[in-house]
């Protein structure tokens, strides 16, 4: 079992209390039950993934990550207040980061160096030239 909290119920619960427009307390504990679902759920997705994505790129993922949880559990809320509609744009976009996310971890990285050619000396004229050998 990992550690990942791509959604931290201390941190995110009143980013997400204000995505949903939740004004009370009285849905704390089903939000971050939520938030720990989430997060197993981006988990399970991505985990094979996260040792392919390149360093650089690293910090965008974990904020694509964490969104995409946040887009989770607000998903879950929606279907539980019964607004579907908004649940299935939630749904959308949760799986439009997760695409980029496995997109990204299955790029890979071009070797951009630059072709070097070297010119040799011939020892005797019928050695053939460069463009007339077979390839």
């Amino acid at each position: 079992m990992t550690d990942t909290k791509w959604w931290n119920s201390t941190e995110d619960l009143l980013t997400t209390k204000i995505e949903l427009g939740i004004k009370d307390d009285s849905d704390n504990i089903i939000l971050t039950d939520y938030g720990d679902k989430a997060n197993r759920k981006i988990d399970n997705l991505v985990f094979s993934l996260l040792d392919e994505i390149p360093t650089t790129d690293s910090d965008n993922i974990t904020e694509d990550l964490k969104q995409a949880a946040l887009l989770d559990v607000a998903k879950r809320y929606k279907i539980k207040i019964k607004s579907f509609e908004a649940a299935k744009q939630y749904e959308s976009d949760f799986k439009d980061i997760i695409q980029s996310v496995q997109n990204r971890a299955a790029a890979t990285p071009t070797d951009r160096s630059r072709i070097v050619a070297v010119s040799k000396d011939y020892d005797t004229e019928d050695d053939p030239l460069f463009s007339q050998t077979i390839r």
